[in-house]
């Protein structure tokens, strides 16, 4: 069968490209091996919330924890489908092959030729080779994300990023006893280093124990469980667990995907494209996950809409300005660049921090300290970042992002009126403060 454009991976990039290809009068096939969604919905950021969500409420029994996210990922699921269906997309549920042409070759035996090919495949969990590695409970986000009927008592996490202290918080709500161990210096160490610091002290009190500076030596099986072992400070410790979480990352998922004499160039497994999306061969795309950068399913929609927009000859801005959310307690996200970053990149930046002990909602939802940080340069006073550490951040952020893309500067900010009480008028105190920095007071 012939299309304009064949899609392989049915994630938020894949099935959005599709979705805006269709509309603009392509003939369209999307396939995917393992559900529509993607890593996102299946396997990663909605199945993830949705127990972070349930646990909690005091929800801790395994099946409807387990039960809850399937039926949420299932509403998703038949939400997509639905609109790939009215857009008329047609959805191969196939593990696919790229093959000279371009043409894309489906297990089932069926072939599919293409204008164009578009590789949105997506990411999967990463395994040091740590010895050990390969025992028996020792696991990836993908198995941690099915809530055993028996929850493990003790809990060891190797990597302290996004997915990892977003499981430790999971399952230290859950009651188990969690240590996570960080290879770098700090929590979240593309973060801005205060929030680091302070998700480190809100583990502490949640009696989560953070090792940073840790480098994994080796895994072993002990007394019918396991055990680990780590170095920080020049000191060796081992520690029990009854599972190990591998959360060090994740690589592209494109085993198996090409044919051994039809490959792009690539990096560590990652799709080089230029800035167009196009691979370096003829008429195959790539985005996503699998051209690595920032590895986050609305980056990947923003990829997939960018694209399809070149592709349908209309004008697409740069993909930039991404968000980044950690739903912890408070949650975390940040957009932009940080002070240091500023600095880095040249600007003269100027900080504005409203700490939130004082704002009535962040005492009416008895959350523990946190913050809200917002960086300007200088010589204009126009917004170059945002770091949110708070209630309903994941939220807030949006609204950075809105003013970062119109160039909003602090006194657009500071003399905004926002409802109160409400955690989002901490931004116009953040404002307030760094006029006033600018000003030398």
């Amino acid at each position: 069968m012939r299309y304009d454009v064949v899609i392989i991976g049915g994630g938020p990039g894949g099935y959005d490209c599709a979705l805006d290809l269709a509309a603009g009068g392509k003939k369209v096939a999307l396939v995917e091996k393992s559900g529509l969604g993607g890593t996102c919905l299946q396997r990663g950021c909605v199945p993830t919330k949705t127990l972070l969500h349930e646990a909690a409420k005091g929800i801790k029994d395994a099946a409807a924890l387990n039960s809850r996210k399937s039926a949420v990922t299932a509403q998703q699921e038949k939400g997509i489908a639905g609109l790939l269906k009215r857009a008329k997309v047609d959805v191969f549920e196939d593990r696919a092959r790229l093959l000279a042409g371009p043409q894309v070759a489906l297990e089932n035996g069926e072939s599919l030729d293409a204008e164009r090919v578009i590789l949105a495949v997506g990411a999967k969990p990463r395994r040091l080779p740590i010895p050990g590695a390969d025992l028996p409970g020792v696991v990836t986000s993908d198995e941690m994300l099915v809530v055993d009927d028996q929850i493990p008592a003790r809990l060891v996490i190797i990597g302290g990023g996004v997915i990892g202290v977003e499981m430790a918080a999971l399952y230290r709500t859950l009651g188990t006893e969690v240590t996570v161990l960080e290879a770098l210096p700090q929590l979240l160490n593309n973060m801005d280093k205060e929030i680091g610091r302070s998700l480190a002290a809100q583990f502490k009190q949640m009696g989560i124990k953070a090792v940073t500076g840790a480098g994994v030596q080796a895994i072993e099986a002990a007394d019918g469980a396991l055990a680990v072992t780590y170095e920080a400070k020049g000191k060796s410790e081992t520690i029990p667990a009854d599972k190990v979480l591998m959360a060090a990352g994740r690589q592209p998922a494109t085993d198996d995907l090409f044919a051994e004499d039809y490959r792009p160039d690539m990096d560590r497994g990652f799709v080089l494209v230029d800035e167009g999306y196009a691979s370096s061969l003829a008429n195959v795309y790539a985005i996503g996950d699998v051209i690595g950068g920032i590895q986050l399913a609305h980056k990947a929609s923003a990829d997939g809409r960018a694209l399809a927009a070149r592709l349908l000859g209309e004008e697409a801005r740069p993909v930039d300005h991404i968000p980044a959310c950690v739903y912890t307690q408070p949650e975390i996200a940040t957009l932009g660049l940080d002070e240091g970053q500023a600095k880095e990149a040249g600007y003269s930046p100027v900080v504005g921090k409203a700490v939130m002990g004082g704002n009535a909602k962040t005492v009416i939802d008895e959350l523990p300290r946190s913050f809200i940080k917002l960086v300007f340069n200088k010589e204009d006073g126009v917004l170059l970042g945002a770091q949110l550490y708070c209630g309903r951040a994941s939220d807030l952020v949006t609204a950075c992002a809105f003013a970062l893309r119109a160039g909003l500067t602090a006194k657009d900010i500071a003399t905004t009126v926002l409802p109160h009480p409400s955690y989002g008028e901490a931004f116009i105190d953040a404002a307030r403060a760094a006029l006033a920095n600018m000003k030398g007071r």
